[in-house]
C-alpha cells in the first residue's frame, strides 16, 4: 500500500513532471534571496505537493493489475479528506492530507496520513512534532480513532539528503514519552520504516502506532541577478 506513494513521488520527480508542477499557480512559495549562496530559492508549498502527489497516486492506483490486493479490497486513496467533528463546520473543518481505506471493510483497513514539510531542521520540532503535526493523532477529535496512522515528511532540499534519522531522534524525546519506538520492515518499502506507539488513554482510545514516512523533493533555485 505504501509503495503507491513512493511510486507516485518517483513519477512526480521525473524532470518533465516536476518542471510542469513548478509552473503551476500556487505550486511554489515566494522567492527568497539566499545571499550567501547567491541564489533565489522558491520552496514547494505543502498543500500543492499534496494535491499534485494525489494525482500521481490515483494514476498508480488505476494502473494496478486486476488481481492486486488493493483492487480486490477496493482500497481508495483520498486526499484532503474531511475530519468528522462535533465542534467544527465549513471552513473550520480540519482535513486529513491522505486517507487510505477499504470499501469492502475487509480487515478494517484505514490509514490517515498527515504530511508536513521539512525545509529546515527546526521544522522537525516546530511543525512535524507540533500540535498541527503529530498532535493531529493525539489531541481531541484525532484524525483517526483506529490503531494506525502515519506522519509523512516532505523533506525539501537539493542534495537528496534524508532526515529520517533526525526525525527518529526527535521522536525518541517527544513528550508525552512514546510507549515504543522501533524500526519495522513494511511490505513494498525498500528501507525499514520507523514507527512510534503513543498512549491515548486520555481520549478513551487504544494506543496508536504511527509510521514515520519520508518523501524528498527539491526546491526551485535560480542564480541571483548581479547587483
Amino acid at each position: 500500500m505504501l509503495d503507491i506513494f513512493q511510486k507516485a513521488a518517483n513519477d512526480l520527480r521525473q524532470p518533465e513532471n516536476w518542471e510542469a508542477f513548478k509552473k503551476k499557480k500556487g505550486a511554489l512559495g515566494v522567492p527568497q534571496a539566499r545571499k550567501r549562496r547567491k541564489i533565489i530559492e522558491r520552496v514547494p508549498i505543502e498543500d500543492a505537493l499534496t494535491s499534485e502527489l494525489a494525482q500521481f497516486v490515483e494514476r498508480a492506483r488505476i494502473a494496478l493489475a486486476t488481481g492486486h490486493f488493493l483492487r480486490l479490497n477496493e482500497v481508495q486513496f483520498q486526499a484532503e479528506a474531511l475530519v468528522q467533528s462535533k465542534t467544527r463546520a465549513g471552513r473550520h473543518v480540519r482535513k486529513i492530507d491522505f486517507r487510505v481505506f477499504a470499501l469492502t471493510g475487509v480487515d478494517h483497513l484505514e490509514l490517515a496520513i498527515e504530511a508536513k514539510p521539512l525545509v529546515t531542521e527546526g521544522d522537525i520540532v516546530g511543525r512535524y512534532l507540533a500540535d498541527e503535526g503529530i498532535g493531529c493523532f493525539l489531541k481531541d477529535e484525532p484524525y483517526t480513532e483506529g490503531p494506525l496512522g502515519a506522519m509523512l515528511a516532505y523533506t525539501i532540499n537539493n542534495n537528496g539528503q534524508s532526515w529520517q534519522a533526525k526525525v527518529r531522534a526527535a521522536v525518541s524525546v517527544y513528550q508525552p514519552k512514546v510507549l515504543q519506538l522501533e524500526d519495522a520492515i513494511v511490505e513494498g518499502m525498500q528501507e525499514p520504516v520507523t514507527f512510534s506507539l503513543h498512549d491515548r488513554q486520555a481520549l478513551g482510545l487504544r494506543p496508536i502506532a504511527l509510521l514515520h514516512l519520508e518523501l524528498i523533493f527539491a526546491s526551485d533555485v535560480q542564480d541571483a541577478p548581479e547587483s
